[in-house]
């Protein structure tokens, strides 16, 4: 932690920083519930609205490999302010259109603008943070943002009834602009002052890319984040068509999966120092690998089936992912943004294309094709991050 730093407020700065990133969640999470609405509202087809969701996830993750080398050579703090308010601009311009082109449009302007704020909360934390605190503080760090599937589809469905999709972008750019303010005058530059080393970019890239540790936490990373998406998308289609939920019914449903992420994410502060990070990453996501087959078979069944699963999804998901933050800012210290945008990059394009490729495995309402899939995929890449693992360590 640098002298600027030291002399804050370590906690407000922590906070901040974690509801800085509270917002990139939302953005994706408040919008859910309407993913229904939208293809009645704008008259649509199913992929044009699922290109909603995965455009402004691929370009999410296109961001990450502009933002972390530009956030490693030019701080934290200057990167994040304009970034917040191209976010506010996009969020606006949502609100406003009335057209499905222009609305995925102003959804990548979103995108580019949040691209930022996920590299720059976690680079942060590995900032301030070193050792078991590090640990215990992505922890905190997860277990917050593990809020935003409860709160986001929830607050996302209050707004939907109040005046429809327009609500929810105007309520974004609210929060967005709140944001602009309070990381201007309470956000610290953290940077670290290290030597510099005239490395180019590629020279970084090659270096994490060649890292046995971030190879097996971009492999899993990729599927995991595929399949949840599959679910974020697809959960309230399911629950539109085979239950007959309005958008308001739709968001109290993912109040008990996210409940779970919280408490798997508190599972890992009370695990992780018996099991190693390399360990508990493998295991965990063979634990939701599980879950998504059984998901698979079982939707159908009934609600309280249904609920009990996804609670089940929630745990192990929020089991899983701090170990993967975790392992990239640990092991890396001059590139750890880049580090974190290439993962990012990985997650975020898993996110994205979950949604748009499984459009395309649904035939006549028979949604298990759709997770099978995506667990048999989930299945390959543990094994391939567990044969990495395995080989000859490549150390920083």
């Amino acid at each position: 932690m640098n002298s600027q730093t030291s002399s804050r407020n370590l906690k407000t700065i922590f906070y901040l920083v974690c509801f800085s990133a509270f917002l990139g969640s939302l953005a994706q999470n408040i919008y859910t519930p309407v993913i229904p609405l939208i293809k009645v509202v704008f008259n649509t087809s199913l992929p044009l609205v699922n290109l909603t969701v995965s455009a402004f996830t691929f370009v999410l993750a296109v961001m990450q490999l502009v933002y972390g080398p530009l956030i490693d050579s030019k701080g934290r703090k200057t990167v994040l302010l304009p970034s917040l308010v191209i976010f506010v601009m996009g969020s606006l311009g949502c609100a406003m259109t009335t057209d499905i082109y222009w609305l995925i449009f102003f959804r990548v302007i979103q995108a580019i603008g949040l691209g930022a704020i996920p590299v720059v909360a976690a680079t942060i934390i590995g900032d301030l943070y070193e050792g078991q605190q590090r640990a215990k503080a992505m922890s905190t760090y997860q277990m917050l943002l593990a809020l935003t599937p409860a709160v986001g589809p929830l607050f996302g469905g209050y707004l939907a009834e109040l005046n429809g999709y327009v609500a929810i972008f105007q309520c974004l750019a609210i929060i967005g602009g709140l944001l602009i303010i309070g990381n201007l005058f309470w956000l610290p530059e953290t940077k670290p002052e290290l030597p510099t080393q005239n490395k180019k970019m590629k020279d970084h890239f090659r270096q994490i890319l060649s890292n046995n540790i971030s190879q097996s936490v971009f492999c899993i990373s990729f599927m995991l984040f595929y399949c949840y998406f599959c679910l974020l998308t697809f959960l309230p289609i399911i629950l539109s068509s085979e239950y007959h939920f309005s958008p308001a019914d739709i968001g109290w449903m993912f109040i008990p999966m996210s409940l779970a992420m919280i408490g798997g994410s508190y599972s890992y502060r009370m695990i992780h120092q018996h099991v190693s990070q390399k360990r508990a990453l493998v295991i965990t996501s063979l634990l939701n690998l599980f879950i998504i087959l059984i998901f698979a078979m079982t939707y159908s069944m009934s609600i309280a089936v249904l609920v009990t699963i996804t609670v089940f999804y929630g745990f192990t998901l929020g089991l899983s992912m701090p170990t993967h933050a975790t392992l990239l800012i640990s092991e890396f210290v001059e590139e750890r943004a880049t580090a974190i945008g290439l993962y990012n990059f990985i997650r975020y394009t898993g996110m994205s294309a979950g949604p748009m490729i499984s459009s395309f495995l649904l035939f006549d309402n028979h949604y298990e094709w759709i997770f099978i899939a995506g667990a048999l995929l989930f299945a390959l890449a543990i094994g391939l991050a567990t044969l990495i693992l395995k080989s000859r360590y490549q150390p920083n």
